[in-house]
């Protein structure tokens, strides 16, 4: 079956799709337009979002400061500090580099504690009552979230089984529609 394209709906759809974008725009608020800037930036260079996915789902996974810190400094030595954070973090994020292993029990939760405020309406808890209260605000607001759980580095078939088990506790949830 031969697929036909109607060039008047293409151009209603991007019309639509420009006025819908046009209109979120106009609503931003100016953090939401700097944090915007800031996304936009990390996309343009594919190695600093894999940067800042290894940083999330490998450096903070230990619970031991000085291990974080090891890790942390390892993945900016490797990788080198990205390009989106803005010329504070990337001066903050050197200093850590180069000074973060002597005092590891300061600086880990600073960096740590920095970088959940940065993200922290992106980046929500993971426990049911937290993140159900907040899909059902957006819900209440006409929004679909897609639903995307950190932390994806495996350590083994038991934590792969209770990683699985996991996930499907949560799509029988009624407020999540998408993992």
């Amino acid at each position: 079956m031969k697929t036909v394209f109607d060039p008047t709906l293409i151009e209603r759809a991007v019309l639509l799709a420009r006025e819908l974008q046009e209109r979120a725009s106009a609503l931003q608020t100016s953090s939401e337009r700097r944090q915007q800037a800031e996304l936009d930036r990390m996309l343009q260079v594919p190695e600093d979002k894999a940067t800042l996915v290894q940083l999330t789902d490998r450096a903070f996974r230990a619970h031991a400061p000085e291990r974080v810190a090891e890790q942390f400094t390892h993945i900016l030595d490797v990788q080198g500090v990205p390009r989106f954070f803005s010329p504070i973090d990337r001066a903050l994020l050197r200093g850590f580099q180069t000074f973060g292993g002597w005092l590891p029990g300061v600086a880990v939760p600073l960096v740590k504690g920095h970088m959940q405020h940065e993200t922290a309406n992106v980046v929500l808890p993971a426990e049911p009552d937290v993140l159900s209260e907040h899909l059902h605000a957006r819900q209440e607001e006409g929004m679909r979230m897609n639903v995307n759980f950190l932390g994806e580095a495996l350590l083994g078939e038991e934590e792969a089984r209770r990683r699985m088990h996991g996930y499907i506790e949560a799509l029988l949830s009624p407020d999540i529609e998408c993992l």
